[in-house]
């Protein structure tokens, strides 16, 4: 969901505040891949540790 607060626009999960959750909204090119690059270790991480579990 995007939030507003006094440095910007922002992303956060549908909990926020409860929900710690946020990231910013990329502007150029530059940001939209480093935003992309977290998205996919985080989305790595989570597969890892499902798979620890199992």
């Amino acid at each position: 969901m995007v939030r507003k607060s006094v440095y910007g626009q922002f992303l956060g999960c549908s909990g926020f505040p409860k929900c710690r959750y946020t990231e910013k909204i990329p502007k150029d090119d530059a940001e939209k891949a480093e935003v992309e690059k977290r998205r996919e270790y985080f989305r790595n991480s989570e597969k890892k540790k499902e798979a620890d579990l199992k």
